[in-house]
Formats: structure tokens, C-alpha cells, sequence
């Protein structure tokens, strides 16, 4: 009799039951596609669910991007506008600056023996960047009656030195107590030009400002309130620089020795106490 009963209960469940083949097909099918998911996007399960959010949120962005764009198109504008106001300010000032540098600058170029040459700061309308509307030349005429070009293409080796050693100046004019160092500002000049320029450098020296000049020129060392020597020592292994400070005698025999060469006389001697005495006219 039991056994009937569970015979029956069990029959009974089992037509309360019902499968679909075609439910089983269609899991089977979506389980594949989670499966080619993940690898196409390179994630695990797991991370399906956020990366239908991203997919969702991006979407949602695209529909609505007419609105965004219109957005974006008057902080443009706008922004625009206020860069448009500033650069022209600026613009206004530099033709302000450029005036009163080229003026300084020409004021400069006869103690350095170019009572000839003429300086002028070009500004040209370009198209808007970070530094405004502008673009910024230095040009020079070194002759009377030439035309006037970028100066790192007109100038000479020692023109274009002399040039720098005035722009440095002039920008530094209003300025106290600084440091400035020239690297061979004398190179391709000599006699007295070499020695104008020397003077310039004394002189900005004794205006609040530490000048440090490395130089081949005896005309410009000779006018340095302090000496001191480079020397290069090539060793088997390896090679060391000394910086020695010299004084008195050891400094007419060095400024003699870049007048003469290795070998010194007593005229380069001379030549050299010569120039060493100049420092005080300045």
C-alpha cells in the first residue's frame, strides 16, 4: 500500500513537470555569446555587468550629443572672445616693449664699435597659439642703407655676439643684484673691438650685477677684477679640469701667454701690464 502511494506521488510530480527542449537550445546559445563576450573585450565574467554600464552611459552621451555640442560651442565662443581680448592686450604691449628695447639696444651698439648697424624688434600677426597673435623677430641692418633681416641669419660670428652681449644688457637693465654669465660673448672679434666689448662687461659689472666671463681674448681678461685659470689634465684613465685663481705677477704672465703663445716675452710682458692698467679708465 506504501509503496503505491510513493508510486503515485512520484508520477504525479513528474506530470507536474515541464521541459522544452527549445529552453535548453536558447541558454545554450546565450551562454556562448557571454562566453564570446568576454573574450572579444578582454574580461572576465565578472566585469560584463560594469562594462554594460560604461556601454550604456557612452550611448546615452551619443544621443545626446546635438545638446553637448551646442554646449561646447559657446564655451568656445566664449573662451575665444576673452583669449581674443588678452591677446590684443598683449600685442598692444609688446609694440610698447619692442619700441623701447630697440631704442636701448641702438644706444648700445656704438661702445661696441657698430655706430653703423640698426636694431628693430618685427611683430607680425600670426595665428592664435599660446603665446597670443604674435610673432616676435629681432631684425638688424649692419650697413648704411642695407635692409634689415633676422639677425641670426644677417649677423656675423662676431656681430651676432656683440648683438646678444646688448640684448643681454638692455633686458637685465632694471634688474639688481643678479648673476650673469657670457660663454665667449668675444668670439670672433679682436683689437678693439675685442677690447669695447671687454669695457661693456667691466662696466655692467660694476652696475650691482656679478659678470662671469670664460674667454680667449687677453683685451677681456685684462679687465677682469678677479683671474682665474681652466686647466685640462689627460690622465692614462681618465681626465680632470682645475679652476685656479690667480693674482698679481701670475696674472701679466697669463695674459701675456694668450698674446704671445706658449712662448712669452718680455714685450707680451709688457703688452699685458698694458692692458691690465686699461681696467682703470673704465
Amino acid at each position: 500500500m506504501e509503496l503505491q502511494e510513493v508510486q503515485s506521488g512520484i508520477l504525479d510530480v513528474l506530470s507536474s513537470l515541464s521541459f522544452n527542449p527549445e529552453e535548453l537550445e536558447i541558454l545554450e546559445d546565450r551562454l556562448f555569446s557571454i562566453r564570446g563576450l568576454f573574450r572579444k573585450h578582454k574580461l572576465t565574467v565578472d566585469q560584463l555587468p560594469e562594462f554594460e554600464n560604461q556601454l550604456k552611459e557612452k550611448l546615452n552621451f551619443l544621443e545626446s550629443g546635438s545638446k553637448n555640442i551646442e554646449e561646447l560651442k559657446i564655451n568656445y565662443e566664449e573662451s575665444f572672445k576673452e583669449f581674443d581680448r588678452l591677446s590684443k592686450g598683449l600685442s598692444k604691449e609688446r609694440e610698447k616693449s619692442a619700441a623701447v628695447l630697440d631704442t636701448m639696444i641702438e644706444k648700445e651698439l656704438k661702445p661696441l664699435k657698430m655706430e653703423r648697424a640698426r636694431f628693430k624688434t618685427e611683430i607680425k600677426q600670426v595665428s592664435p597659439n599660446e603665446l597670443g597673435q604674435d610673432s616676435v623677430v629681432f631684425t638688424i641692418s649692419t650697413n648704411s642703407g642695407s635692409k634689415f633681416g633676422s639677425l641670426m641669419k644677417i649677423a656675423s660670428g662676431g656681430e651676432l655676439s656683440r648683438f646678444l652681449l646688448a640684448l643681454k644688457v638692455c633686458l637685465s637693465d632694471d634688474q639688481k643684484g643678479i648673476s650673469m654669465v657670457f660663454d665667449e660673448i668675444d668670439r670672433g672679434v679682436g683689437g678693439a673691438t675685442a677690447d669695447a666689448v671687454g669695457r661693456r662687461l667691466l662696466k655692467l659689472a660694476k652696475k650691482d650685477a656679478q659678470v662671469l666671463v670664460v674667454t680667449h681674448s687677453p683685451q677681456v681678461a685684462a679687465l677682469a677684477e678677479r683671474h682665474f685659470v681652466v686647466s685640462k689634465v689627460i690622465g692614462d684613465k681618465d681626465t680632470l679640469s682645475s679652476v685656479n685663481q690667480i693674482k698679481g705677477e701670475d696674472c701679466v704672465e697669463e695674459i701675456a701667454r694668450m698674446i704671445s703663445g706658449d712662448r712669452i716675452t718680455d714685450e707680451a710682458r709688457e703688452a699685458s701690464r698694458v692692458l691690465i692698467s686699461g681696467a682703470s679708465t673704465v
